[in-house]
């Protein structure tokens, strides 16, 4: 079970950088296909309306549908959410962050996923 959520971690960690970035944050080669990466890079030029088959000069555009769908699926996930964390400090910075969490799982819908990073000094930013 373990190895299956391990393996799970990884594939998304994997989709969330591309493979330069997660090279430098690891400091060694990282195992990702290249169709992997072609896939990921698609996506993220299809969600801010800059896919291969977009041409303004010939008036195809983008209807922006992938912005659309990780908005949603935003909204759905979180329009009941209520979470806390029991140490009051990092509950004080905790909701602070969550006013931008929306936006945040936006993104990380679509490009495969995110992760708040605690700061200190009372900050958080997304990855």
């Amino acid at each position: 079970m373990f190895e299956k959520v391990a393996f799970w971690i990884k594939g998304v960690i994997g989709r969330m950088f591309g493979y330069s970035q997660l090279k430098s944050i690891v400091g060694q080669n990282i195992t990702m296909s290249q169709t992997m990466i072609d896939a990921v890079s698609l996506w993220k030029r299809m969600l801010y309306g800059s896919a291969d088959w977009i041409d303004e000069s010939k008036g195809i555009t983008s209807l922006r549908l992938e912005e659309g769908i990780c908005r949603e699926f935003a909204d759905v996930t979180l329009v009941e959410m209520d979470a806390s964390i029991n140490l009051p400090a990092l509950d004080a910075i905790f909701q602070e962050a969550l006013r931008d969490l929306n936006e945040n799982l936006q993104d990380g819908l679509a490009l495969g996923s995110f992760v708040m990073k605690p700061l200190g000094n009372g900050r958080a930013e997304y990855v």
